[in-house]
């Protein structure tokens, strides 16, 4: 096991400001700040548990500043906080790890903020110092850009989304189809049974839902987190106390260790049997909210940290 390369993302799209000639507004979240700080926090704990050496990169919009250097675009001494959640500081911090991981390391990419209606894409934190977005297309991030820019890190990969629609970023591979993408239950059963093998692939993505919207948990007395998330982070031994300092929290045993390994189908069986909202719509309460998180398919499953 290697080094393990850690990028989380939270925007709460706060900057936002309300309108100048229908400019695209997003809506506020407030579950996604903790949902990044503590995955955060929680994976470089257990890295230095499991005695793999860590790097992190903390990717926030955080707040209502839109000012030049929140937004990183201050070009004076320095070159502004490369650590906002924008499109541009994703891709420049994929790149450099890029050009440091190794074959035995592990990236783990998280991402808490809206995905677009429909169509999934990441929405990214806006980068113009009025405050107005002229466009979002210029924020978004879609699968093809993610998956591709991921699929050039060296080593194990792993992508956790907590958004709506975000099953959109589930990829195929040789042995499965999307099941968000390919409504067919003739053609999955076709790729299951065809004539070519199992290789193990390097990245699996994780998404709080397929087709669908996420939602963050309402029962939180001192900050929110997403369903989804707050269910990982339990997972993972995550136990925040409120009003206590998250630098100074252990993570307990992880609820999703199997023998001495935590792999990404052990966070998957853990979340599904756990997470508060139901899986699937309720025929009998046809207006209750449900959230089916989905995984990479295929037979093949990958082990993140050894204990």
């Amino acid at each position: 096991m290697g080094d393990v390369y850690v990028i989380s993302i939270g925007i709460d799209y706060k900057n936002n400001l309300d309108s100048k000639n229908n400019v695209y507004k997003t809506d506020d979240l407030d579950g996604t700040i903790p949902d990044a700080k503590e995955i955060f926090h929680t994976i470089m704990k257990i890295s230095e548990r499991a005695k793999q050496p860590w790097k992190g990169y903390l990717l926030l919009q955080e707040g209502a500043a839109y000012d030049p250097v929140t937004l990183g675009t201050y070009e004076g001494e320095g070159i502004g906080k490369t650590n906002y959640a924008s499109k541009a500081h994703l891709l420049q911090t994929l790149a450099t790890i890029q050009n440091q991981a190794t074959h035995n390391d592990l990236t783990i990419l998280t991402y808490s903020g809206h995905g677009v209606d429909k169509t999934g894409e990441m929405v990214m934190a806006h980068t113009d110092a009025d405050g107005y977005v002229p466009s979002i297309e210029a924020l978004l991030v879609t699968p093809n850009e993610l998956l591709t820019a991921m699929g050039k890190i060296d080593g194990r990969k792993l992508i956790i989304l907590d958004s709506c629609v975000s099953g959109v970023f589930v990829p195929e591979s040789e042995s499965s189809l999307s099941t968000v993408l390919v409504n067919g239950i003739d053609d999955w059963y076709a790729k299951f049974w065809e004539g070519s093998g199992y290789n193990l692939p390097d990245l699996y993505v994780l998404t709080a839902s397929a087709l669908a919207d996420s939602y963050e948990d309402p029962d939180s007395t001192d900050h929110s987190h997403g369903v989804f998330t707050i269910t990982l982070l339990e997972a993972l031994g995550w136990n925040h106390p409120h009003g206590v300092d998250i630098s100074t929290i252990e993570p307990g045993t992880p609820p999703a260790l199997r023998g001495s390994v935590i792999t990404v189908d052990s966070l998957y069986t853990y979340i599904k049997k756990n997470q508060d909202l139901p899986i699937r719509w309720n025929i009998l309460k046809p207006s209750q909210e449900y959230q089916h998180p989905l995984v990479s398919g295929g037979a093949m499953d990958m082990v993140l940290f050894r204990f």
